[in-house]
């Protein structure tokens, strides 16, 4: 993943310490990053490194959490709406909307 020039994982996870944000994805930082340059690969395009733009288009929190949030009833219904990264059995990043 790369603006001017290539981003690897430590140069990514860097960038969310400069902005004092590696709280917002405590468990998945990195299945983000594997996401967008997964993404960025297909699109055969570079995707933007913007710290707080992904901070505001993605969340991470707990599957029950999410739930209750969207009054939905599984996790299929959330997937139906919107990107989901499965992180473990109770966590997940996903694109708000």
């Amino acid at each position: 993943m790369y603006i001017f020039k290539k981003y690897d994982y430590s140069l990514f996870e860097t960038r969310f310490k400069d902005y004092g944000r590696l709280d917002q994805f405590p468990t998945g930082l990195r299945d983000l990053y594997q996401y967008l340059e997964n993404l960025a690969e297909g699109l055969q395009a570079p995707i933007e490194v913007d710290v707080i733009e992904l901070c505001c288009t993605y969340t991470e929190d707990s599957v029950e959490n999410v739930l209750i949030l969207y009054s939905l009833d599984s996790l299929d219904e959330l997937k139906d709406n919107t990107t989901v990264l499965e992180i473990d059995d109770d966590t997940i990043i996903y694109e708000a909307y």
